[in-house]
Parts: C-alpha cells; sequence; structure tokens
C-alpha cells in the first residue's frame, strides 16, 4: 500500500498502481496546486483538514472531467478517492 487515507473509522488506500492520477495533476499545478501537494508529500504522511479535502475534491472532478474519455480503471479509482 502507498498511501492510506484515515478519518475515524473509515480507511482507504491508494495503491501504487493508482499514482499516476496524481503524477498527472502535478504536470499542471496551476491548475491542481492541492493535488500537486499531496504528490509532493505522498511518502511524509500529510494531514489534511477539512477544508483542504473539499478543494482536493474539486480539483479531482475537474481532472476526471478534463480526462476525455478516460479508462475505467482512472475512473474507478477517482470515484473511490471522491467518496473517501
Amino acid at each position: 500500500m502507498a498511501f492510506e487515507l484515515r478519518a475515524g473509522e473509515l480507511r482507504l488506500s491508494i495503491s501504487h498502481s493508482e499514482e499516476y492520477i496524481l503524477q498527472a495533476a502535478y504536470q499542471a499545478p496551476e491548475k491542481y496546486p492541492e493535488l500537486t501537494k499531496i504528490w509532493e508529500e505522498f511518502y511524509d504522511r500529510p494531514v489534511i483538514e477539512r477544508d483542504r479535502s473539499n478543494r482536493i475534491v474539486h480539483e479531482l472532478i475537474e481532472l476526471h472531467a478534463g480526462a476525455g474519455d478516460p479508462e475505467p480503471a482512472w475512473t474507478h479509482s477517482i470515484q473511490r478517492f471522491l467518496h473517501f
């Protein structure tokens, strides 16, 4: 497991095979500043506050919408992250 998200009893892992989503956002830091920060902090155990989490959700939605016709794995991963 590459990255584990926790909120109380809820748990979600971003696997190594899903890192490409953050790498894609990292290519456009002006458009996805929060996702870029997550990638930069990926292995430093960042703590994400509620306001920041909200901005990340909006960036994930925008990233998915900008992907055109994304592969099912891309869509599945982003949808998992949104629910968390």
